[in-house]
C-alpha cells in the first residue's frame, strides 16, 4: 500500500480516537449508570425518592473505579476498539503505529526545512537584487575571476537569482579597486544578518566544479575580517567549507600533541569509504570528494538539504576522529 495512503487512514483513526471516547463516555458513565439508577429504584425498590438514584449512581461509579483501579482505561470500548483497529492495520499495512509516527515526524521536518529553505531564498534575492548593483558586483567579479574554469558553473548559478544585466557587468565590467573597496564598505554597514546571507552565497559561488581554491578561501577569510565578523563566526564558516578546499592542511595530523588511541576507528574509516591503512593524502582525497558530493550548500543538493546535513555531520565526525587518533 501507498505510504501517503497509510497516513491517511492512520490520521483518520486518530480523529475517531477522541468520538469513540466521548460516545464511550456517554454511555458507560451516563446513560448506562442512570438506567440501572431508575432500574433498582421504581422497579427493585420501589421508590420514587431521587436521593436514592443518586446513591445508587454514585455507588456504581465507585465500585467501577475501585474495581478496575488504574488499568480501567484498558478495558473500555475505546481501548478495544483501538487495539482492534491497530491490529487489523498492522497486518494491512506492514507498520506500527509507531513507524507511522516517525515517519509523519519525518515528513513534517521536511515540510518545515522547505519553508525555511524557500525563505532563505525569498532573503537571499532580496539582498542581491534590490542592493545596488554598484555593492554587489565588484565584490563578485573578484571572486569569480579566481577560478575562470569555472565561468559556465558560475553564470549558470547566478541566473538563479542574479538579473542578466548584472551578470554581463561581473563578467565583462572591469571593476576598479576603489569600486570594490567602496562596496566592502558598505557592507560593513549592512545588517549581520545580510552580511551573512551576502557571504554564505559567495561561499556557494566558490564551491562550484571542484571546489573552493586556496586563492578563493584566503579572499573569502579576509572578506569576513574586513565585514567584522566575529571570530567565532569566522570559524563557523571554517568548519561548514572546511571539506570543500581543493588544498587544504590539518594542523591535528602534524600537531606535536596527537596521541593513536584504542579507541575503534574501523566504523569511522567505513563512512569515509578508505582503507585502514590509507595514508592521510588518501583520507583527505576522500574526505574532499565525499563533501563534494554531499555538502548541503552545493546546488545540485537544493532538494535534500536535511539529508545531506546530516550526511555531512558523519562525515566530519569520521575525518575528525581518524585525524585525532
Amino acid at each position: 500500500m501507498d505510504i501517503d495512503k497509510i497516513v491517511k487512514q492512520y490520521k483518520l483513526m486518530i480523529i475517531l480516537r477522541p468520538i469513540l471516547k466521548f460516545l464511550e463516555i456517554l454511555v458507560l458513565w451516563i446513560i448506562l449508570p442512570v438506567i440501572i439508577a431508575i432500574y433498582f429504584s421504581f422497579i427493585i425498590l420501589n421508590s420514587e425518592v431521587p436521593i436514592i438514584l443518586l446513591m445508587i449512581y454514585s455507588a456504581y461509579l465507585y465500585v467501577s473505579l475501585f474495581f478496575y483501579g488504574g488499568s480501567f482505561e484498558k478495558y473500555t470500548p475505546t481501548a478495544f476498539l483501538t487495539k482492534r483497529f491497530f491490529l487489523n492495520y498492522k497486518k494491512k499495512w506492514g507498520m506500527t503505529e509507531s513507524q507511522i509516527k516517525e515517519y509523519i515526524k519525518s515528513c513534517k521536518e521536511k515540510e518545515e526545512a522547505e519553508s525555511r529553505r524557500i525563505q532563505y531564498l525569498i532573503e537571499e534575492k532580496r539582498i542581491l537584487v534590490y542592493t545596488s548593483k554598484q555593492f554587489v558586483s565588484p565584490i563578485i567579479q573578484r571572486l569569480c575571476i579566481m577560478n575562470l574554469e569555472a565561468r559556465n558553473a558560475q553564470e549558470i548559478f547566478l541566473q538563479n537569482i542574479y538579473p542578466a544585466d548584472r551578470i554581463k557587468d561581473v563578467f565583462e565590467t572591469n571593476f576598479s579597486d576603489s569600486q570594490f573597496n567602496e562596496a566592502i564598505q558598505y557592507w560593513k554597514r549592512r545588517d549581520f544578518s545580510d552580511k551573512k546571507i551576502f557571504v554564505n552565497y559567495l561561499y556557494k559561488l566558490t564551491i562550484l566544479e571542484d571546489g573552493i581554491h586556496n586563492d578563493e578561501w584566503k579572499f573569502m577569510i579576509n572578506l569576513m575580517s574586513q565585514l567584522r565578523f566575529s571570530n567565532s563566526f569566522i570559524n563557523f564558516f571554517i568548519n561548514r567549507y572546511y571539506a570543500l578546499r581543493t588544498e587544504f592542511e590539518d594542523s591535528k595530523s602534524s600537531s606535536s600533541t596527537t596521541q593513536k588511541s584504542d579507541f575503534d576507528l574501523n566504523p569511522y574509516y567505513s563512512i569515509l569509504g578508505v582503507d585502514t591503512n590509507a595514508s592521510y593524502e588518501e583520507i583527505k582525497k576522500e574526505y574532499h570528494s565525499l563533501a563534494l558530493t554531499h555538502h548541503p550548500d552545493l546546488p545540485k543538493n537544493a532538494d535534500r538539504i536535511q539529508e545531506c546535513e546530516e550526511i555531512m555531520a558523519k562525515i566530519n565526525e569520521a575525518y575528525n576522529k581518524i585525524v585525532k587518533n
